[in-house]
């Protein structure tokens, strides 16, 4: 629990305090909780649909919370409602004008722009009676985290930290709210702005320049990183979520102009990726990981060829040409390699790309061109035939809908999507849940992230009720990445959650032993140990190094969680074991 007991620490002493500017008050009671399915090893969760006059708008989604918008266009009503994987709570309802912005003023859309959700946060911004302010909602009560006397507009949030623009007069101020307090980052001619991980990049011209910059701002210092441009681009960032930013630069000159993708790696100054003369060249950045960018360049003097189009990977020294096609099509990272359509022109398998070299089918049924999606992690995608196929560590599941997928998101490990015609939509989501210890045997469960703001145990808060502990790290890293959704609550909430059992280790994802004993067992599907019987085995799937690498060393006590199952003789039956 060392560790464990470290970063929740860290967590605790990092929590987003909200300062004295902001006057709490409680989010409206829990409704029904959603009703939950599993497909495979995936929880499907129905969270709202099309009726009575209201229609599911837009939905933001991250690891284990959903946020979305329902407007009634008869009433000119709207309301945001989010899910934190065991219950639903309305937010807020609104006049629909209230996200709506003067025709020509917005750079950002007037809905998505207006609220977002990200490592256990949903903010949005609300007519306060004088003018907009921001809010946010942490799972446990709405929080006003703005107020004064102008319009506050555009909230997004990242690692607990806001960001919005405030309008005190004709020009656009950039707000930031984290640990450090509210404060003004930049302001005069302010345009898009983005998070990456703990990073804030932004586009301003300064008062007496004639061009545009790119800013970085980590919570502690800001940085100008590279040029940009204000050309009207929706979506000028492109992030990976974890610190990495790229966006795209235009010379704009009358004789020539040359096209550049720049990469600020983790918030450091930014290298030049790739560079072309346009015309007769198109750049388009499709997705960023890490000192990474993945985009399609076409070269439209070759236009004559079936493929004057290029996927390439670069890092800013060394280009690799993934493939070539007719058009630019849509790819996406994913765990140790990238997703791709076999057929870039239409509806087709998705193909997987590794990072050293190979490929294979992601599916064997065709998904909707360019719907589908990926977090870096897993990736998932609207089917043709109806279905949702999500893709996760080499592991493909189609997940049935009654219609077709119009809308698909991925981020955090959590997939949600609109399914249906407009008027007839239904909004699901679905995440991998938790095998956990109950009186009755193992269980796979849904929830969300607690401790104490007194203590260091992490539990999972389940849909039974009930909170399941992490006992180590191993526990832990096997179904989260990181601590980021964590959620502190008072001692009495903690208290109110009677202990269920324990969290079990993911199946497949460790080996463990105890001291007393050489035998080596990997945990199966159903959360029984199987006794992998040859050493030989463990060095085919793992390598000789495999003790080190994926072993742990657990207290006798822990096996008292577990039942035990059939020995694994041979590579395919571990396969099985840790895969039915």
């Amino acid at each position: 629990m060392s560790k464990i007991t470290k970063i929740a620490t860290l967590i605790t002493s990092l929590a987003f305090t909200l300062g004295s500017l902001i006057v709490p008050f409680q989010a409206r009671a829990a409704e029904i909780p959603p009703v939950s399915g599993l497909v495979g090893s995936w929880s499907v969760t129905n969270l709202a649909a099309d009726k009575d006059g209201w229609r599911v708008e837009t939905f933001k989604n991250d690891r284990d919370l959903v946020a979305w918008t329902e407007v009634n266009d008869a009433t000119k009503a709207r309301r945001l409602y989010a899910y934190d994987g065991v219950s639903t709570r309305l937010l807020v309802s609104l006049v629909l004008h209230d996200w709506e912005d003067p025709v020509g003023a917005a750079f950002y859309d007037t809905v998505s722009g207006n609220y977002d959700v990200a490592d256990g946060l949903v903010v949005w911004a609300q007519f306060d009676g004088h003018d907009r302010e921001i809010y946010s909602f942490d799972g446990s009560q709405v929080q006003q985290v703005s107020n004064n006397t102008y319009d506050d507009k555009h909230p997004v949030t990242s690692r607990g930290r806001v960001a919005w623009t405030s309008v005190p007069g004709s020009s656009y101020n950039l707000m930031v709210k984290d640990q450090a307090g509210i404060r003004r980052l930049d302001g005069f001619h302010v345009l898009n702005y983005a998070f990456s991980g703990p990073n804030l990049f932004w586009l301003n011209r300064l008062p007496n320049e004639t061009w545009f910059r790119v800013f970085s701002n980590d919570g502690q210092r800001t940085d100008a990183v590279g040029e940009g441009d204000d050309r009207p681009m929706q979506k000028y960032f492109y992030v990976d979520g974890q610190g990495s930013a790229a966006w795209e630069y235009s010379t704009k000159n009358w004789a020539y102009d040359k096209r550049v993708i720049y990469l600020s790696e983790s918030g450091a100054a930014a290298r030049r990726i790739i560079q072309r003369d346009v015309p007769p060249n198109l750049l388009r950045i499709e997705a960023v990981r890490g000192g990474q960018v993945l985009l399609n360049a076409t070269d439209l003097l070759t236009s004559m060829y079936l493929s004057n189009t290029q996927l390439i990977l670069s890092n800013g020294f060394s280009e690799k040409i993934i493939t070539r096609q007719s058009l630019s099509a849509k790819a996406r990272f994913v765990e140790g390699g990238l997703i791709r359509h076999l057929v870039p022109e239409t509806a087709s398998d998705l193909i997987f790309n590794g990072d050293r070299g190979g490929q294979d089918y992601v599916n064997y049924d065709h998904v909707i061109l360019d719907r589908f999606e990926s977090d870096g992690t897993m990736a998932a995608g609207a089917l043709l035939k109806g279905g949702v196929v999500v893709y996760a560590k080499g592991k493909a599941v189609n997940i049935p809908t009654a219609s077709e997928v119009r809308i698909l998101s991925v981020d955090g490990g959590n997939v949600a999507w609109i399914e249906g015609d407009l008027g007839h939509g239904i909004l699901k989501s679905a995440c991998q849940p938790l095998l956990v210890k109950t009186s009755a045997g193992p269980k796979y469960l849904t929830g969300h992230l607690i401790k104490s703001a007194t203590g260091p145990a992490v539990y999972l808060a389940a849909t039974d009720g009930k909170r399941y502990l992490f006992t180590g790290e191993s526990q832990f890293y096997g179904w989260y990445n990181d601590f980021r959704s964590l959620r502190n609550v008072s001692g009495a909430s903690l208290a109110a959650l009677p202990l269920g059992g324990n969290v079990l280790y993911r199946p497949g994802y460790r080996l463990i032993k105890t001291a007393s004993s050489p035998r080596v067992y990997t945990v199966g599907e159903q959360g029984k140990l199987q006794w992998v019987t040859n050493a030989e085995i463990l060095v085919l799937l793992f390598g000789q190094d495999w003790s080190r690498k994926m072993l742990d060393v657990v207290p006798e006590s822990l096996l008292a969680d577990y039942a035990f199952g059939s020995a694994v003789d041979s590579s395919s039956r571990f396969y099985m074991a840790v895969n039915q």
